[in-house]
């Protein structure tokens, strides 16, 4: 789906295409943020202004004077509408308000009784349109500066994605699209400006989503985590390809919307994968730690197993909280810390009953002495 280019309000970048060779590596795609609320513009088709209606028998005079009215009234319309077009109300509400006052003035104390209560009102709404292409004038510039702020920022974000790299003729491409979308602003050609300005903006973010797309297929594929959710990884791959055809034919928010959803798909294949091997690392952790407590490992060899089940907690906390690499990455790390506290708990009790055995055989040894003793005694007695 075409997303509209902000033109008219601040908003966070979105993410999105080409087809590129992407390097591996695991990152999220960026949180979107939706643009804040405001007043939406005046609709063209509804028009604030009532038509002035045309007295019957007017003299010259007075004709030439409703004639320059009825074009003030239109004028006024006509400011009010391109003002609200760039969202001037939410620019500058203060100004918008002041420009309003205006106009419902002109519409309360139109008079048309004679010449001079019609100049009077012509003038009146001179006034307001006055005050509503002040406002367009300025909410104009306003929207330039966004405009190449936003553009500037969607480059950077395509830039270190990689675009230099993976997608230069296409980043070049981008990079005339908005500096003609700005030369438009500075001629006035605001409505088309604001169009390249949209074209710009997803190209650059169509690089950059492409790139990550890219990237967490090569991590999938890296990892081995294909056989988690096929559906997903399948259903990505296709919508890569529909990109790259989309991109051959330059529709670029066919192309956005593509990439958009392989990036979407793959990460969905991620997140079904961490969590399988998140689940099992549970499950193998718990075990390693059961073998420890049944030989008494928290008690016999606790320099070993409180480390481990420190992490072990942390492996638990990480789940619970759906940071599933993580957690993978904890399990792993306390498994063969439980082990080698059951291995030295287990040293430590056949070293113990090894003690006890040489003390039970020296006590049989000390004994049979004994009797050796006493019956050589008994033997010289006799």
């Amino acid at each position: 789906m075409k997303k509209k280019f902000a033109v008219f309000c601040i908003f966070s970048l979105l993410v999105i295409l080409t087809s590129v060779t992407a390097v591996s590596c695991a990152t999220s795609p960026p949180p979107e943020e939706p643009a804040p609320s405001g007043t939406q513009p005046v609709s063209p088709a509804e028009p604030p202004v009532t038509p002035v209606p045309e007295p019957a028998g007017l003299t010259p005079a007075e004709q030439a004077a409703f004639d320059t009215l009825t074009e003030a009234a239109l004028r006024a319309t006509e400011a009010r509408r391109r003002a609200g077009e760039l969202d001037g109300q939410s620019f500058f509400p203060s100004d918008w308000d002041s420009a309003q006052s205006l106009l419902d003035q002109a519409e309360q104390q139109r008079n048309t009784s004679t010449v001079q209560n019609i100049q009077d009102s012509a003038e009146r709404y001179t006034s307001a349109a006055d005050a509503f292409d002040a406002i367009f004038q300025k909410a104009l510039a306003e929207a330039r500066l966004i405009s190449e702020r936003q553009l500037a920022a969607a480059r950077e974000e395509a830039v270190a994605a990689g675009a230099m790299e993976y997608a230069p003729d296409y980043l070049a491409a981008a990079d005339e699209k908005a500096a003609r979308a700005l030369a438009q602003y500075e001629a006035g050609d605001y409505l088309t400006a604001r169009d390249t300005a949209q074209d710009a903006f997803d190209m650059y973010n169509t690089i950059r989503i492409a790139i990550e797309a890219h990237r967490l297929r090569d991590e999938i594929a890296a990892r081995g985590f294909e056989r988690y959710d096929s559906a997903n990884l399948d259903s990505g791959d296709a919508a890569l390809q529909a990109a790259d055809t989309a991109i051959s034919t330059g529709d670029i928010y066919e192309a956005l919307d593509r990439v958009t959803e392989a990036l979407s798909r793959f990460s969905e294949v991620l997140r079904i994968a961490w969590q399988t091997r998140a689940e099992q690392g549970r499950s193998d952790a718990s075990a390693a730690r059961q073998r420890a407590l049944d030989v008494r490992a928290n008690i016999a060899a606790r320099e070993e197993f409180d480390p481990a089940d420190t992490i072990f907690n942390r492996a638990n906390t990480a789940l619970n909280r759906q940071n599933f690499d993580e957690a993978v990455g904890l399990y792993d790390e306390c498994i063969p810390m439980f082990d080698s506290s059951t291995r030295l708990a287990n040293a430590r009790r056949q070293a113990a009953q090894d003690a006890l055995d040489r003390a039970d055989r020296r006590i049989l040894e000390s004994e049979q002495t004994a009797i050796a003793a006493e019956q050589l005694l008994e033997g010289d007695n006799e």
